[in-house]
């Protein structure tokens, strides 16, 4: 997993239910799949896992939340495994979750289902914004 730099879902037109591998070594190939649920369960595992490692630009799938896919190609973007306890009017989020910053907005996807965005706020409507050692706390409003 350490030499692993980049796991791509690939389009249709590529290749049907595929993923691709790429390492720090320039090596790469590819995966084949029955279906895309299970090239995207598999893919949803490999990113959680890596994040866990601590690398956050691993996240390159098609099936990414349209809201957020322009966000992603800027190359501008960190993601972090995270698990909110959050009551807002959008609803209350418990759970495993993706948050995704880009320079300009904060998106917050369901772990087990990338393509779901569950909340997106803008950076310059945070109100509140503080950070320890066990907690992050955003506030966000008008």
């Amino acid at each position: 997993m350490k030499s692993v730099r980049e796991v791509q879902r690939l389009s249709s037109k590529i290749k049907r239910s595929a993923i691709a591998i790429l390492t720090r070594e320039d090596y790469s190939w590819a995966l084949s799949f029955e279906t895309d649920g299970d090239a995207e369960d598999w893919l949803n595992v490999v990113l959680l896992e890596h994040q866990k490692r601590g690398d956050a630009k691993f996240f390159t799938s098609p099936g990414i939340h349209k809201q957020i896919r322009s966000d992603l190609k800027a190359d501008q973007y960190d993601v972090y495994p995270v698990c909110p306890m959050a009551y807002t009017p959008l609803g209350d989020f418990h759970g495993e979750c993706l948050m995704v910053l880009t320079p300009e907005t904060i998106h917050l996807l369901d772990a087990g289902q990338p393509t779901c965005c569950l909340a997106t706020w803008q950076m310059k409507q945070l109100k509140k914004f503080q950070l320890n050692s066990r907690c992050l706390s955003l506030e966000v409003g008008k």
